[in-house]
């Protein structure tokens, strides 16, 4: 099993524990990376982020040539791009205070 694959297995086997652990049933809702970037690319769509800039955040690949050949961000445009459509924001200031 290569690295990479093995990474994710391990990463699913950890999701399962931990769902487990807070009293949801694993084989009932399975929960898996794929969930954490489906809710946040849909919180990201309530808050009207341009379908553009989703497709950049959750690097998808295919679909769009332009995207995927000719846009390319440095690392402080990334970040800044995912600060702006960060539906959490609000969230973790909130704790904060």
């Amino acid at each position: 099993m290569n690295r990479q694959y093995k990474a994710h297995d391990d990463l699913n086997r950890t999701l399962t524990r931990v769902v487990g652990l807070v009293g949801i049933d694993p084989k009932e809702r399975p929960i898996s990376p794929h969930t954490f970037r489906r809710t946040i690319n849909t919180l990201r769509k309530k808050m009207e982020c341009p379908k553009e800039d989703r497709h950049i955040l959750l690097n998808h690949k295919g679909g769009d040539v332009n995207l995927d050949n000719y846009v390319v961000l440095n690392t402080e445009e990334y970040v800044e791009l995912y600060d702006k459509w960060n539906p959490y924001k609000k969230f973790r200031m909130s704790i904060l205070e």
